[in-house]
């Protein structure tokens, strides 16, 4: 068979992707047209454009496009919204500052400072509507790691401006000119130069990104941003014995807890549809019960909200996003309290019904050694041998 007419060749591969990106690009541009949409229409425009460089993107993409759209809509228009007045605001003290009649150096100082002003809201409102399709976490912080993170990976920022800046060459072309590439806009730049944005994303991120994420074969950069991450991933929020922030932190399992004050952990419970349950063996090195058995789980970081948290750790520790679970969420909480060891805590625990299968699985090579699906009855035989972490208190949902 032709290379070019195999249907599994190099050139209907291609032909298919250019399709892909087309209609990525249409739905982008329709539903950008009401404006208040188009952080959504952004987020979901990204969030496909970085599943086709993983190969991921599925057949269905109309419907992928608009289920990001969807389960987006609410965080990506906040972070929208609050960015638009930041843009308004730069172009009100453009159009002021090209008629004041500035010269020299005043020109040069106020051009220099829009400029700045102007990267600082566009890296932060494309890095964090980009992480908004790929990491769970609250508007404020998401619109914060945006601002960090684009400063943080510098060069790659400047690849992803070339990439999404890349349709404003039209606004320096003549009017006849530019009128011949705007059909080539319709059609597929946006979702072109998304595309080509997102491979840059993917290097800008990978330090960021859980272990396993997207099946990644690359190895993660910047040691020393990794260490700086996790000294920052290794700070919690204290809580009062009513489950409320104080205000005050501590260090990732500094136990020297003061009666009253709380941590706060998250437990995920992962189940197929068939009622067999998702376990990892926690590793034979560890200092804490090595060799048992367990369901994902962690402490929640500071700001972050504990669906955040569940969603983080399970994708650790399992490689499985809670974010495709078929039904599923928040199911009860527990508190413990621990004078003598002065490690007192609530657990936030979850129950997700999500189609799982082994090649599916991607365990944190750190902190586990293996997993296996089993029903209720083979959970609670490990309950009762002692080899099961955490059964008397989750034991409810296991059932």
């Amino acid at each position: 068979m032709s290379r070019i007419t195999d249907p599994e060749g190099p050139f209907a591969s291609t032909m298919t992707k250019v399709a892909n990106l087309a209609l990525i690009n249409i739905w982008f541009i329709i539903c950008s047209l009401p404006v208040f949409t188009i952080g959504a229409a952004f987020t979901a425009l990204m969030d496909i454009a970085w599943k086709m460089t993983l190969g991921t993107e599925g057949t269905a993409i109309t419907k992928a496009y608009f289920r990001s759209f969807k389960d987006n809509f609410r965080k990506s228009t906040a972070i929208w919204l609050i960015q638009i007045p930041l843009f308004l605001i730069l172009a009100a003290d453009f159009f002021i500052g090209i008629r004041s009649g500035l010269k020299g150096g005043m020109t040069v100082a106020f051009f220099a400072i829009f400029l700045i002003g102007l990267m600082i809201v566009l890296f932060t409102t494309w890095y964090s509507l980009t992480m908004q399709a790929i990491f769970d976490n609250t508007v404020g912080n998401m619109i914060k790691n945006g601002l960090m993170i684009s400063f943080a990976r510098f060069p790659y920022t400047l690849g992803i401006a070339v990439c999404l800046l890349s349709p404003g060459i039209l606004l320096l072309m003549s009017p006849r000119r530019a009128y011949f590439f705007l059909p080539l806009l319709a059609i597929i730049w946006f979702g072109a130069a998304a595309y080509g944005a997102a491979f840059i994303f993917r290097k800008a991120l990978m330090p960021f990104l859980p272990e396993g994420y997207g099946d990644e074969i690359e190895e993660k950069e910047d040691d020393d941003m990794e260490e700086a991450l996790s000294r920052l991933d290794e700070i919690w929020d204290i809580y009062d014995k009513d489950k409320r922030p104080t205000g005050r932190t501590m260090k990732r399992n500094d136990w020297n807890m003061a009666d009253g004050d709380y941590h706060l952990s998250v437990l995920g419970v992962l189940v197929r549809p068939d009622g067999k349950y998702l376990i990892t063996k926690r590793k034979m090195d560890k200092e804490w019960a090595p060799g048992s058995y367990e369901v994902p789980g962690g402490g929640v970081r500071a700001g972050e909200s504990s669906a955040c948290a569940v969603r983080r750790e399970v994708l650790e520790e399992t490689g499985i996003d809670v974010k495709n679970a078929l039904d599923g969420g928040f199911a009860f909480d527990y508190r413990r309290d621990n004078p003598e060891e002065k490690n007192n805590y609530f657990v936030d625990v979850y129950k997700y019904t999500i189609e799982m299968e082994d090649k599916d699985i991607h365990l944190q090579e750190d902190e586990t050694e293996g997993y296996m699906f089993a029903d209720s009855e083979e959970i609670g035989k490990l309950g009762e041998e002692g080899k099961f972490l955490h059964y008397g208190s989750i034991k409810k949902a296991l059932q």
